[in-house]
This record gives structure tokens, C-alpha cells and sequence, in this order.
């Protein structure tokens, strides 16, 4: 069999994952810098930018990690072999911090509002967690 299964999952991984990731910076106004925390000004505030929860930030609260995380899920499940498996558990654990640290940021620019989403809103993969 040339192409199993698995190959077919992990290619639909891959490309969910790669939709998760364009749609999460479509949703920021594409946003694509290095610098995730400075966050454009709001012309209406002038000061904190502007907390998206529109997009794809309506089903979950990290969609760019999410896809990262099914991105590297679905090389693992493509290259079939299983030492990739550190891959996605890197990629994992630094999202699952990258996330954690930007909820402290958002906490401190955005307050109530933002805690407020969060608990409206899935963490990671939408529908899920």
C-alpha cells in the first residue's frame, strides 16, 4: 500500500492545522510580526490595542498554536516514525506556555473583559478544550 492512513490523517492534520494558523492572524488583521504582545493601538482608545474575539478567536482563545500543535501532530503521523513524537510535544509545551503567557498580558491590558472571554471561550482546540 503506498499511502496508508495514517499519511491521509496526518496530511488532514497538517492542513487543518495550517487553516487554524491562517485563519487565527486573518482574525488579527493579519497580523504576522515577531513581536505577538505589541498589539497595534486602538484609534478609539489610543492605548492597549484592541482584544479580538471575532474570527476564529471565537472558538478558541489560541488559534495559531492550535494549528501549530496539529501541524506537528500531523508531520509525525506523515513522516511515520515515531521519534518524531518529541516534535509535537515541544511544539506542545511551548504553546501551552506562549499561551499562558499571553493571558497574563491580556489580563493586565484588558481585565474583566478578557476573563470574561475566557471562560466563554475554549482554550486551545475549538469544540474541545
Amino acid at each position: 500500500e503506498k499511502f496508508s492512513h495514517l499519511f491521509f490523517a496526518g496530511l488532514l492534520l497538517i492542513s487543518l492545522g495550517l487553516y487554524f494558523v491562517c485563519a487565527g492572524r486573518i482574525s488579527m488583521n493579519g497580523y504576522w510580526g515577531v513581536h505577538i504582545y505589541e498589539y497595534p493601538n486602538d484609534p478609539n482608545t489610543g492605548l492597549k490595542g484592541r482584544l479580538v474575539t471575532t474570527g476564529m478567536y471565537a472558538h478558541c482563545q489560541h488559534p495559531v498554536y492550535a494549528g501549530q500543535i496539529l501541524m506537528t501532530i500531523g508531520t509525525m503521523m506523515l513522516s511515520n516514525n515515531w521519534w518524531f513524537f518529541i516534535f509535537p510535544i515541544g511544539t506542545t509545551g511551548m504553546s501551552l506556555w506562549r499561551a499562558l503567557e499571553e493571558r497574563r498580558d491580556l489580563i493586565t491590558r484588558f481585565g474583566d473583559d478578557y476573563r470574561t472571554y475566557c471562560e466563554n471561550t475554549p482554550f486551545i482546540l475549538p469544540w474541545i478544550l
